[in-house]
């Protein structure tokens, strides 16, 4: 690939200080050439901005916010890059993930939304399994949620003009709506490669 396209990672946190040390070296193990990564903290009170404060590449704002959706909203109206995407403060990504991510996005073959699989572990980093087989058909299976079928939130990346298109997160919903509703209008006028 010629040149890296930039990838913008937005991270919410709140006190998330067991956990979000894993998730920034988890970006940084990528070697990835042309990244930024943005942490929008919530005005944690554990040992977290401690722990961010270890990481001169980050961009960070830690002030008091109404959630996790108002924070990824912050986050994205700061964010450089042509690819997005949103890791939570106690998520990970796989070796490899960016350049993936990368490749599809910039094949030539007009990708806008791309999505991976995901691996599940326990609060220790023990694995406990993978998704079920995740694919996308249609808008309407999006929404068809009550059938199991879902988008492994961590594994999608979009290019910044699909969140400007769609809107950013709905701040007004609960926080474990927040990325279906946000895929639901992404799938409205997109595919998920």
């Amino acid at each position: 690939m010629e040149k890296w396209p930039r990838i913008s990672l937005v991270t919410p946190s709140f006190n998330q200080g067991r956990f979000i040390g894993e998730t920034i070296e988890s970006v940084l193990r990528q070697n990835y050439p042309n990244f930024e990564h943005i942490v929008i903290d919530g005005a944690s009170t554990d040992e977290t901005l401690e722990i961010l404060g270890r990481y001169p590449h980050l961009r960070v704002i830690s002030e008091p916010d109404s959630g996790q959706a108002e924070a990824i909203n912050k986050g994205f109206r700061m964010a450089t890059g042509d690819i997005w995407g949103f890791l939570n403060s106690d998520d990970t990504l796989m070796p490899n993930a960016l350049k993936s991510v990368a490749g599809e996005m910039m094949s030539g073959r007009g990708r806008d939304i791309v999505m991976g699989r995901c691996r599940f572990v326990d609060e220790k980093g023990h694995y406990m399994g993978i998704e079920h087989p995740s694919h996308f058909e249609s808008h309407r299976r999006v929404l068809e949620v009550w059938k199991g079928h879902f988008i492994p939130q961590p594994a999608v990346f979009w290019r910044q003009k699909v969140w400007r298109k769609c809107g950013g997160m709905n701040e007004t919903l609960n926080s474990q709506w927040i990325d279906y509703d946000l895929f639901c209008r992404f799938s409205k006028w997109y595919k998920f490669k």
